[in-house]
């Protein structure tokens, strides 16, 4: 038994020793905890105020596109066929009426020079064209056409595929 109390003496007496060298340990974590906890709040609130910023851009890019895509406007087919036709019938009976209007007056058909076209690709006219034996009719008809063909060369020119022509390059 003796042995026991001098076990339990040792061990009793080596406990407070190991409670403190506990506690020191305890105190000097908590201390660093304390330190690193300050640079840790710090490093955290910068993180969630540059989080808040970044937020803050996305939503106001996003309300920018929003707001982009709502002054887009949605525009049909520019033009297809029907319409195409359309706006070249109507073109037609405009240009009718106008030379109809204009050479009206018979002595404005007859003094009408005798015109030598230049070269116009796709033209349909001859080069020699009026003269004072033909009707007024048939002068109408050549101002009409004439006034067409030249639209037709220099609105249409460019677009057409895969015929070269000397005026565009």
């Amino acid at each position: 038994m003796e042995t026991r109390v001098v076990m339990d003496e040792g061990r009793y007496a080596a406990e407070p020793i190991d409670l403190i060298n506990g506690i020191r340990q305890l105190y000097s974590l908590a201390l660093e905890a304390e330190e690193r906890c300050p640079r840790q709040t710090e490093e955290t609130e910068e993180m969630r105020h540059a989080a808040m910023k970044l937020i803050q851009q996305k939503a106001q890019h996003i309300v920018d596109l929003t707001n982009r895509l709502n002054d887009l406007q949605y525009h049909p087919d520019i033009l297809d066929d029907d319409e195409a036709t359309q706006a070249i019938v109507s073109l037609n009976h405009k240009l009718d009426v106008w030379v109809k209007g204009t050479f009206r007056n018979p002595e404005l058909l007859e003094n009408l020079p005798r015109l030598k076209l230049v070269h116009v690709p796709y033209s349909p006219l001859p080069l020699e064209t009026t003269d004072s034996s033909q009707r007024p009719q048939q002068k109408w008809a050549f101002i009409r056409t004439f006034v067409t063909s030249y639209l037709f060369y220099y609105l249409f020119d460019p677009y057409m595929v895969g015929l070269k022509s000397g005026h565009c390059g």
